[in-house]
């Protein structure tokens, strides 16, 4: 699954300040959860392809408010949607359908602010601290997004060769 990166991240003062390892985590985070911004937590899974083995516990608590623990334990990115959608969702279009579906099935909305947060409610903060800034690192205003697409190698022909 392609996803957009905020290629200005580097410079960004919150991802700065992150561990190495935080760094990758945190990179693990955004490529692996689901299309509404939830990762069902696998700590042996992050540790068996990013080789680190530090545990996860650690870097949550250095993510602070940019993720929340849900209710079943899984690791929510609040703002994840709004990045990846590029604002509000909608009913009427069919990739945003299958988000609110995740989205219902987890007793999670979007609401006005674009962030995802439960029902009726706030989410468990777990060892999340704080949740006034969420909006940390993410484009503000007429900020553009930058998206790196991958180079197209080899040829598309034949019997599903090349693709």
């Amino acid at each position: 699954m392609k996803r957009f990166t905020d290629s200005e991240k580097w410079s960004d003062k919150f991802f700065r300040t992150l561990t190495p390892t935080g760094k990758i985590f945190w990179m693990w985070l955004c490529d692996n959860c689901d299309n509404a911004g939830i990762w069902e937590r696998d700590d042996d899974l992050f540790k068996f392809f990013s080789g680190i083995h530090v545990e996860v516990d650690a870097h949550i608590e250095e993510l602070g408010d940019r993720i929340e623990i849900v209710d079943g334990g899984e690791i929510l990115l609040p703002k994840f949607v709004l990045f990846q959608q590029g604002g509000m969702l909608q009913e009427a279009k069919a990739p945003h359908r299958q988000i609110i579906r995740l989205l219902e099935k987890n007793g999670l909305e979007q609401r006005e602010s674009g962030e995802i947060r439960k029902v009726n409610g706030t989410l468990t903060e777990g060892l999340a601290k704080g949740n006034d800034n969420l909006t940390k690192g993410l484009p503000k205003g007429n900020e553009s997004l930058s998206v790196t697409l991958p180079k197209v190698t080899g040829s598309s022909k034949g019997k599903g060769k090349g693709k």
